[in-house]
């Protein structure tokens, strides 16, 4: 489990990789067309473009490896806006400084087509004249009716002293919220498929608690059935002994198993009432009827001999004739299994008291849901169990 969970980890954190390996190389290879002309890259502006990238691109790498892991992850989230804020700053300042020793080295060209002269923007390329609706007379001004409008005027500076900083800041706080964002969803994704395996281990837990309930009620009952047996017919206690070897077989080599094949669970439950029905005489009546060719389906072991413990529990008298039936029937992908008893008038109404019915209840919810339908009724003195439960098929 340990193992898988860690390979699990490891293709989260490979692919959440190459979303960061895929942006960022989405964010160099764009120059390239910007930096395009007539086919041609400027490949002088595409690596100072690149240049100026880079402070932002060690930024990315601080906050992801470092300050996100030790930090923001373990919930230390004053140490991390600290750090953040204090890289976001350094980061701003030297890309400050290195855009204004690259503005002093490369006077007459801008890291950005938009840097460029607004005249030298508007001039198509040699041989061709001004670009469409951008026409300059002899001064540079504009030509034609429409000259005031495409006149370039003065450069217009920032309204503050700061604001190319202040650009440039916002921008770094821009990548690290998206750098926040882009981890918190896998790091959602991954808390999701935690809750999800601890959900299962919760189950399987439940169930086999309940199944250690289920077992030792049983046990006791047969074993009751057995010492009564042993004063009435040695012989046949110890052939009974025998077919409790091999109901205790099926319980300890088989209920492990989340589902088994419907023919196993029929034979158990043979067995079952085999057992449960030695220390009562001939006025109990047992009827059984399972389909004449049993379907291959698998359901959760012991889930149909409930019902049947519950018939003997509550319907049988030593005093008066009481019957037990029992009906199976698979409807496609459903299983009916029915189990009427008569039911004593001296008895008190204990059908879902104890272990069994509400043992029943609870494994039914947990492996279900809403996909079950248990259903009780007495009648005219018969008590009716239904029980209706998805088949694997």
């Amino acid at each position: 489990m340990g193992r898988t969970e860690e390979m699990k980890r490891s293709r989260q954190r490979f692919a959440e990789n190459v979303v960061y390996f895929l942006i960022w190389l989405v964010v160099f290879l764009v120059t390239l067309v910007g930096f395009n002309i007539d086919g041609v890259v400027q490949w002088e502006e595409v690596g100072r473009f690149w240049l100026r990238a880079a402070p932002f691109f060690l930024l990315f790498l601080l906050n992801n490896y470092l300050l996100l892991p030790r930090f923001f992850l373990k919930k230390k989230y004053a140490a991390y806006v600290v750090s953040a804020f204090t890289a976001v700053l350094v980061v701003t300042a030297f890309h400050g400084v290195m855009f204004r020793q690259m503005k002093d080295r490369f006077p007459p060209h801008g890291t950005f087509p938009g840097d460029r002269p607004v005249r030298e923007q508007m001039q198509g390329p040699p041989g061709e004249g001004p670009r469409q609706g951008g026409r300059f007379d002899a001064d540079g001004t504009g030509g034609g009716p429409r000259g005031d409008i495409m006149r370039p005027g003065p450069p217009r500076p920032f309204p503050f002293k700061w604001g190319l900083l202040l650009n440039k800041f916002l921008l770094a706080l821009l990548l690290v919220g998206f750098n926040i964002a882009v981890k918190l969803i896998f790091k959602t994704v991954s808390d999701a498929r935690v809750m999800e395996e601890l959900e299962r281990q919760n189950l399987r837990a439940e169930l086999d608690y309940l199944k250690v309930q289920i077992n030792p009620h049983f046990f006791m009952n047969t074993l009751n059935n057995i010492h009564a047996l042993v004063d009435i017919d040695e012989e046949k206690a110890k052939d009974t002994i025998i077919e409790l070897s091999k109901v205790m077989r099926y319980v300890l080599y088989e209920t492990d198993k989340p589902l088994v094949p419907l023919s196993q669970e029929v034979r158990f439950l043979e067995n079952y009432i085999s057992l449960m029905s030695i220390r009562y005489s001939g006025g109990v009546r047992i009827e059984n009827t399972y389909p004449d060719n049993m379907p291959e389906g698998r359901i959760p072991p012991l889930m149909l001999s409930t019902l049947v413990e519950n018939a003997f529990k509550h319907g049988i008298s030593y005093r008066k004739d009481s019957f037990i039936r029992s009906e199976l029937v698979v409807q496609g992908e459903r299983l009916l299994y029915t189990v009427s008893n008569s039911r004593q008038d001296a008895a008190p109404d204990r059908q879902g008291s104890g272990v069994g019915l509400d043992n029943l209840r609870k494994r039914l919810g947990l492996l279900y849901g809403d996909r079950f339908r248990l259903k009780l009724v007495t009648r005219d003195g018969v008590h009716t169990a239904l029980l209706e439960i998805p088949i694997e098929i």
